[in-house]
């Protein structure tokens, strides 16, 4: 066996070695078959050659014939080495791809994106993680799934349109759609669709879209932000449009930004120069220089500095005449970055009201000034506001001033008449603001800077503002000489009714004098008999005894009744009142056949009042009722067809604050014409030269100076007077 046979067996089992190890690692059926067939070819070559006579023993001399052999085994081995560099060559490509692949589906998986595929038939073929976890789907459930499942119906038209162009070979950018979640859910996408043709021919569309639901809604509120813009900016032009007043804004530099027309049209003369852009001070100087501004007519320079400065340093407002005689009043403030803002108001009617308000006021104060009347003014505290020259003299004070800021109440007000403290809660004064009424009073006393008294008459009324009741104003007079006047004529009025009751006072008196005189004429005949008895004596002395006291009780109560009426009021019962003046003209009813008739109660309480004074009353009303009587008979048949009777009766439940006392005729009653001039002074239903026509005035004076009233009316056959009075504060019964 030569050299060259061995070396052609070697490599021919280096192929074979080679070659089976490549069988272990090709995937590639074509390549395996090809080492498969060299494989065999080697190994039968061995064996053939294995089994040649020429074999052994081994030789270094080759022969000739031997040489083709080793050429086909180098060969054999060549095609090896070829096939182990394709396939070491050909496994990192396709380890390559491999990895490209995985790395394209993690991208894919992993992407923010959603992605799917779809077939022909609108089949589902694959989504990925994205898509899934948006709609809400799992991948299995994806894939049972076809467009029409997760398009929103307000999509379909639009989304079949662009999947038949898709499906022609046309690629979508940017395209819109609506999908639906498995939740229902709407979500909007926009993306990319493209076709491609699988394996087998079968095309495919490809889409990548984005989730661009938040921002369809940021878009959305980013629209609705600017429409809000819009309106607002549009609202706030009509707002300021709408202003009465003028309204501008400069910006950091004093440049006009904006105005409104009404700006324009309070400054009419520079209205050319307010626009957008001018500086404050241009604007100005123009107006200024054109006389606008009264106050810079002749010196502009110096007006234009003040008034700048006022402008760069704003304040308070700036009221500025006009040069056509307005008013103007200026109002600026900062802004943050250093603007300003301006507001113009023309107040040319308020300043003319403001001028007519003083002139008003100016008259109502020389009003104040020249009344005689007392006029002061309180607030809700009691506390004077202002006062009068007569209310500062009468009270006895030196200047207003004195009086101004003080509590009027406890000035001039502490003390009833009767001394006893006067609480400012019972005040009648302070009921026109408390209870925003007007009061009218007369029977009290006001005391004056030297602590003395007089009789006030006053008139209190509440002060409202805008409604509310913000104090009061009091008007007063001091009535002294009114009281003093009152008292003469009741005093007259008293001596009137004396002398009226002359004849029944005379025979009153006559009775006790001749019962007086019958008693001593007895006792003279039986002393000048010489009888001495001195029982018969001692009884008629004792008669006498009694009818001078008797005469002496009628001439004392003559004598009260005369007298003058003491001012403070006192309690008193009106019981006593009455039979006072039964007293003094019961006996001249009497004679003149007039029956009077008394129904008294039996609990008695006390009035507060003159007792003097209301018997006065009941004397006036009394005669009245005499007269009224005595007309209606006129004569014999007249007296008896009426009976002639007068009533008294008096009514106290002993619950109410209050006591009556119920006077009744059967004179025939007052002419209808005459009963709301009744208690008119000076008026009289009697014939001429038979009244005065001041009783009933009088005793309706009395009347309500006691606090009551005094009523008249008709009732059958007659009238009915009745008196109403408020029964003594802490009185109890008697």
């Amino acid at each position: 066996m030569s050299l060259v046979l061995v070396t052609s067996i070697a490599i021919r089992l280096a192929a074979l070695a080679w070659t089976l190890a490549l069988i272990r690692r090709v995937r590639d059926w074509r390549l395996w078959c090809l080492a498969a067939m060299i494989a065999l070819m080697a190994a039968r070559q061995i064996l053939t050659l294995a089994q040649s006579p020429q074999f052994w023993p081994l030789s270094v001399t080759a022969k000739l014939e031997e040489l083709p052999g080793l050429a086909v085994s180098l060969l054999a081995f060549l095609v090896v080495v070829f096939l182990e560099r394709m396939i070491a060559g050909a496994r990192p490509a396709a380890e390559r791809l491999k990895e490209s692949e995985a790395r394209y589906r993690d991208l894919v998986e992993h992407s923010r994106d959603m992605i799917q595929s779809v077939d022909p038939e609108g089949r589902l073929l694959f989504v990925n993680r994205a898509w899934a976890d948006t709609l809400g789907y799992s991948p299995a459930e994806a894939r049972k799934l076809t467009v029409s499942d997760i398009i929103h119906p307000d999509s379909w038209a639009h989304c079949a349109k662009a999947f038949e162009q898709v499906m022609s070979g046309r690629s979508l950018r940017n395209i819109e759609a609506s999908f639906v979640a498995k939740d229902g859910r709407r979500i909007e996408v926009r993306g990319d669709v493209t076709c491609r043709v699988a394996e087998g021919g079968t095309l495919v569309t490809h889409g990548i879209f984005h989730d661009v639901t938040g921002a369809r809604e940021k878009e959305k509120e980013q629209r609705e932000h600017e429409a809000r813009l819009t309106r607002a900016r549009a609202q706030l032009d009509d707002a300021l449009e709408a202003m009465s007043d003028g309204f501008a804004l400069y910006d950091a530099e004093d440049r006009l930004v904006l105005c409104n027309e009404r700006y324009r049209e309070i400054y009419a003369d520079s209205a050319e120069a307010i626009v957008p852009g001018a500086t404050f001070e241009d604007i100005l100087r123009f107006g200024a220089e054109r006389g606008q501004y009264k106050e810079a007519v002749g010196r502009v320079e110096e007006w234009l500095a003040e008034r700048m400065e006022r402008h760069r340093n704003p304040g308070g407002m700036i009221e500025q005449r006009t040069g056509d005689g307005r008013w103007v009043r200026i109002t600026e403030r900062r802004t943050k970055d250093g603007g300003t803002i301006g507001v113009r108001a023309d107040i040319t009617e308020l300043k003319l009201r403001e001028a007519a308000l003083r002139d008003s006021e100016a008259q109502v104060r020389l009003l104040l000034e020249s009344a005689a009347e007392a006029v002061y003014g309180i607030d809700l505290q009691g506390c004077c506001t202002f006062a009068n020259p007569a209310c500062v003299e009468l009270l006895g004070y030196r200047q207003v001033d004195d009086l101004l800021g003080q509590n009027m109440h406890e000035l001039i007000h502490h003390t009833r008449v009767d001394g006893t403290p006067y609480p400012e809660t019972e005040c009648r004064i302070f009921q026109a603001f408390r209870r925003g009424e007007g009061v009218h009073v007369d029977d009290e006393v006001l005391w004056r800077a030297d602590g003395g008294s007089f009789p006030a008459e006053y008139r209190a009324h509440p002060i409202r503002r805008e409604g509310a009741v913000v104090g009061a104003v009091v008007t007063f007079t001091d009535i002294t000489e009114r009281r003093q006047a009152q008292a003469q004529l009741l005093q007259a009025s008293k001596l009137a009714t004396l002398g009226e009751m002359a004849t029944g006072m005379a025979h009153e008196l006559n009775q006790p004098l001749n019962v007086i005189a019958m008693a001593a004429v007895n006792a003279l005949e039986r002393i000048e008999a010489g009888d001495l008895d001195r029982d018969f004596l001692q009884l008629k002395l004792a008669r006498i005894e009694k009818q001078v006291e008797r005469a002496a009780g009628i001439i004392d109560h003559m004598r009260v009744f005369g007298r003058k009426a003491d001012e403070r009021p006192k309690p008193f019962d009106v019981q006593d009142a009455v039979i006072g003046a039964l007293g003094l003209m019961g006996e001249q009813l009497r004679l003149q056949d007039i029956k009077v008739t008394t129904d008294f109660p039996r609990l008695r309480r006390q009035v507060s009042g003159h007792l003097v004074q209301f018997e006065q009353v009941v004397l006036n009303l009394l005669a009245n009722a005499r007269d009224a009587i005595d007309r209606r008979s006129g004569s014999p048949e007249g007296a008896a067809a009426a009976p002639r009777e007068i009533g008294l009766t008096m009514e106290d439940d002993g619950v109410s604050d209050r006591i009556r006392l119920i006077v009744t005729d059967t004179g025939g009653g007052i002419p209808e014409t005459a009963l709301d001039r009744i208690f008119d002074p000076f008026f009289t239903t009697k014939e001429v030269g038979k009244g005065t026509g001041l009783g009933l005035s009088i005793s309706y004076g009395i009347v309500t100076d006691m606090g009551g009233t005094i009523e008249a009316e008709n009732v059958e056959g007659g009238a009915r007077f009745t008196i109403t009075l408020q029964v003594a504060d802490g009185d109890a019964a008697l």
